[in-house]
């Protein structure tokens, strides 16, 4: 099904352009500024050239465009535009009045307007499994739970959390999914997400202690080859059944 994005969207009675890049909401600099309460687009391109690697590649780009935002804005001229999730970024790192608003509404509106409404697939519920309201709690829960976890990999988590609630949510009642989506992590939560880095470091950790391991045994076997004496216990199954 073809979803065709809205040319203007309003935030806080702040007319908005929206960019269509492969059926995603994209928006330019200046109307991030005007947005947020900047005086220019400046601002945002300071805040961005300060943060530029906490930005993942393909989420923001520069476009010879004519953009509507201070001034006559007619002319073609390079344009930085961002997306959803760098919107988001741009909006964690601003400190304006504005911010933490925007935030939500990127969250809850700006990053759903390339959703059809089948996108997330709910499991099955024991009541009212098309109901909007809370379908639209749920896109909110799951998305609030991502960015507390990590905004660096909101995207990943977030497809793990949609994941979670298809394969476990199954029969649980509303109350029981959103609870379980927003207590993932917490000491009470039967779930956790296992980064990356947590994984080498384990891994690291198993290897190091398996070559300890080995070089304890060898220096173990060579003390009981020059004295003879059996310095360690060895299982004997015949021992373990009598």
């Amino acid at each position: 099904m073809t979803h065709h994005l809205p040319a203007h969207i309003t935030f806080e009675s702040i007319d908005i352009t929206i960019i269509d890049r492969g059926g995603r909401a994209w928006i330019a600099a200046a109307n991030l500024a005007r947005a947020l309460g900047y005086q220019n687009a400046r601002a945002i391109t300071n805040i961005y050239s300060r943060h530029a690697d906490e930005f993942k590649g393909g989420m923001t780009e520069v476009l010879n465009m004519s953009t509507k935002g201070f001034g006559a804005g007619d002319s073609p001229k390079p344009t930085r535009i961002f997306s959803p999730r760098d919107c988001h970024l741009i909006a964690m790192l601003a400190r304006t009045e504005r911010a933490k608003a925007f935030r939500r509404w990127v969250l809850d509106v700006l990053d759903h307007l390339a959703e059809p409404k089948t996108q997330l697939q709910l499991p099955a519920l024991p009541d009212k499994t098309e109901d909007t309201a809370f379908e639209n709690e749920l896109k909110r829960a799951i998305n609030q739970r991502a960015h507390s976890l990590s905004l660096r990999q909101f995207d990943n988590i977030r497809g793990e959390l949609r994941r979670i609630v298809k394969k476990h949510g199954k029969g649980k009642t509303k109350e029981e999914i959103l609870s379980m989506v927003r207590t993932i992590e917490t000491t009470d939560s039967g779930f956790y997400i296992l980064r990356r880095g947590d994984l080498r470091g384990m891994t690291s950790r198993c290897a190091a202690s398996h070559m300890m391991s080995e070089a304890v045994m060898e220096y173990i076997h060579k003390l009981e080859a020059e004295t003879g004496a059996e310095l360690y216990g060895r299982y004997d199954p015949a021992e373990a059944r009598g």
